[in-house]
């Protein structure tokens, strides 16, 4: 991403704001003491008591509850101090259909491990925010510059030397953080609505199954409706909200 400073001002922003955005390269972004790392090369057995060891599908479509999240040996995580999270890390799936997906660390992770499938990204908290470098990555210009790194059809992938190499445009820390509490608000309100979607179909699904089997009838014996089948035609005929 390049261009100059005029080109750099969205048209669209938080009125209080102003100037020109920065471009920013992912590694001067992150912690020098904790630098971009993968994690767990060989798990091993999973064992019920044991260090959380988070892997690319437990972030993939939101994260997963934390008593499905496997669990290794103490002894197989001592090797990998050098990988352990920190809430609001950054997570970066680098190896399968997934690579690209990318999560910030929920305070509940704090000190699990990842496996070599996924990239710890440890941003300095007082150069970038992390929510807002998930949500540049998650975006059609960020996932434009992740991909232009992944190599590999069959097996994709991306190497950590070119992770660091990620450029993208960022404001002020200020910011940033102002732009990542709005999306975060939206992505809340599209997971809201598409638990409400799911519930709905498994509703629909429930009625079906009783209407086909003639387990449900809209009418009494007398022919008179049901109190559900006046509630049913006040529910189809309220406005859409």
């Amino acid at each position: 991403m390049s261009g100059g400073a005029q080109m750099n001002v969205p048209t669209l922003r938080f009125p209080e704001f102003s100037g020109a955005w920065k471009e920013k390269r992912l590694g001067d972004l992150v912690d020098p003491k904790r630098k971009i790392t993968y994690g767990i090369v060989q798990p091993g057995e999973f064992v019920a008591e044991g260090v959380l060891l988070v892997r690319g599908g437990d972030y993939s479509d939101g994260w997963i509850s934390t008593s499905e999240i496997k669990r290794v040996t103490v002894e197989i995580d001592k090797p990998y101090r050098r990988s352990k999270l920190k809430s609001g890390d950054l997570l970066l799936t680098i190896v399968g259909a997934n690579t690209g997906n990318v999560a910030v660390v929920p305070s509940h992770l704090e000190d699990a491990n990842i496996t070599q499938t996924t990239a710890r990204i440890a941003i300095d908290r007082q150069m970038a925010s992390s929510t807002y470098v998930e949500q540049i990555l998650k975006s059609r210009a960020g996932k434009k510059e992740v991909y232009s790194y992944i190599k590999g059809a069959a097996q994709p992938g991306l190497n950590l030397t070119d992770v660091v190499k990620f450029r993208f445009l960022a404001p002020t820390l200020p910011e940033q953080r102002k732009i990542a509490e709005f999306l975060g608000a939206v992505d809340a309100r599209v997971a809201l609505l598409g638990r409400r979607r799911e519930a709905l179909r498994g509703y629909k699904k429930g009625m079906m199954q009783r209407l086909f089997s003639q387990r449900l009838r809209f009418t009494k014996p007398d022919g008179s409706p049901t109190m559900r089948a006046i509630l049913m035609s006040r529910l189809a005929a309220a406005p859409d909200i």
